[in-house]
């Protein structure tokens, strides 16, 4: 990989982990100060704004990227369409804020979800900008501001929830934080709009291209959320409890990896979708770094995951353990695919990725909904056999865009998976060895973490050393 990819990559890394470490700070702070239900309502009032926030921007930041848009009166037809949107959307969702808070039952819903929702408005001011400064990959730019703003948005909450400001901490965090972020934006950019709005220029290839992707996205917010409204239907909110936590732990890890590298690398595949070899080149060696990580990840915690429930959740949680069995094969498949969904925006194929994304659903819905007949875990086990039955084809399809073989993917990627397969066989037979000795399990979890990391270490650098310079020089960049 270059040196600005892997620049790029540290920098959106080192964004990532400090807004995850400042969510993890939050999360002690406000859980002090407020109760459950007002945790309940802001997860009912995100639940309403995230879906509304598949229509934010209909696909122009992704287009601005892919279609390398430059000029200045497109860019400004585009922000000024963002901002209507934002305002469209916002206006609508609080016209209908009553019915919404008559449907949760929750009155009080009415009144957090109304200031939820100027953050349409406030995060349209910036979309474009942010849109250009990933397109010239200027990830230590993004890096500042996005810390910047989280911080003075979690500051601001806990002050609000700290004078008696209840669950509106949480809610004056999030409107912050957005408005931190635009502001910073617009500090950042040297690009300003300029008052014309020339909606012919937008062309059929770029409103297809929009409408299509926010299709798909749309598709896959119906097929993440399909187990969870079917297990609350069928098996009850005990049932969901055990698979929702689960599902995150399983998730949480691979989710801000996919993050990071998808975010860097849709840039780079669309300022190289007009030369395949390149391409095909750049998606071996982002598919493989991401293995690289992944694969030690979910087979080590696949071994561990009964060790890993007991000591951080506790006894009365063991069930969650059982459902692991099954969706973290499930995370191992989708971290292999992280780099496909790329594929098909960067190659403006999202007429086909929408269609995938129907077809998949075709799969996952009605299979949940057989699974359901077996509990929970048989949810998880229909999770899991249906990724593998759309794993090869969701490989070949967009692999296919590009003219590259799966063999030459196998290859880059086989050497982790083998040496991760050895650490776990490892790992399982040393806790088969010690698990009946009076070792308490907190050491005994810590103790096997130590030997499966050293273990995958020894052997990547014996059998995949350029793998493992190439990572520590990301870790461990040097100063020139």
């Amino acid at each position: 990989m270059g040196s600005l990819v892997l620049s790029s990559l540290r920098w959106a890394t080192i964004a990532r982990v400090f807004q995850i470490v400042l969510q993890f700070i939050g999360l002690i702070i406000f859980s002090r100060l407020l109760n459950s239900s007002d945790f309940g309502l802001i997860t009912l009032a995100s639940t309403v704004t995230g879906f509304a926030s598949l229509f934010r921007d209909f696909g122009s930041g992704a287009a601005i990227i892919q279609q390398k848009i430059k000029d200045d009166d497109t860019l400004s037809t585009i922000f000024w369409i963002n901002i209507l949107l934002g305002l469209l959307l916002s206006g609508i969702l609080m016209s209908l804020t009553p019915l919404i808070s008559f449907f949760f039952n929750s009155p009080q819903l009415n009144s957090v979800l109304l200031m939820l929702l100027l953050n349409f408005p406030i995060w349209s001011l910036g979309a474009v900008q942010q849109a250009m400064l990933e397109r010239a990959c200027e990830f230590n730019k993004l890096a500042f501001i996005e810390i910047f703003s989280s911080t003075l948005g979690l500051i601001s909450g806990v002050t609000v929830a700290l004078n008696g400001g209840g669950i509106y901490g949480l809610v004056t965090q999030a409107l912050l934080t957005s408005l931190a972020n635009s502001i910073c934006l617009w500090l950042f950019s040297t690009w300003r709009p300029s008052k014309r709005f020339k909606f012919n220029l937008l062309k059929k290839k770029f409103l297809d291209f929009g409408g299509y992707l926010t299709g798909f996205n749309i598709v896959l917010f119906s097929i993440r959320n399909a187990d969870n409204l079917i297990i609350s239907r069928y098996l009850g909110p005990s049932d969901l409890g055990f698979y929702s936590l689960a599902y995150r732990l399983m998730l949480w890890p691979l989710q801000n990896i996919s993050a990071v590298m998808g975010r860097v690398m849709f840039p780079t595949f669309s300022e190289l979708n007009d030369n395949d070899q390149k391409l095909s080149s750049m998606f071996i060696k982002s598919t493989g770094i991401i293995v690289f990580v992944s694969a030690p990840l979910m087979l080590g915690f696949y071994v561990l995951r009964d060790l890993f429930v007991e000591v951080t959740l506790g006894g009365e949680w063991m069930q969650v353990a059982a459902i692991l069995a099954w969706l973290i094969p499930v995370g191992f498949i989708h971290s292999i695919l992280t780099s496909t969904g790329n594929l098909y925006i960067s190659t403006g194929r999202t007429k086909l990725f929408l269609l995938w994304g129907i077809v998949s659903g075709l799969v996952f819905i009605p299979a949940f909904i057989i699974g359901a007949s077996w509990g929970i875990e048989g949810v998880a086990a229909s999770f899991c056999i249906s990724s593998f039955i759309l794993f090869v084809p969701g490989l070949l399809i967009p692999m296919n865009f590009i003219n590259l073989k799966i063999i030459s993917l196998w290859k880059e990627i086989a050497p982790a998976i083998v040496i991760s397969i050895f650490m776990a066989l490892a790992l399982s037979l040393i806790l088969n060895l010690i698990k009946d000795l009076n070792i308490s399990s907190k050491l005994m979890l810590m103790g096997l973490v130590f030997l499966g990391v050293i273990f995958y270490i020894i052997l990547s650098y014996i059998f995949q050393r350029l793998k493992l310079k190439i990572f520590i020089q990301f870790l461990f960049p040097k100063n020139h």
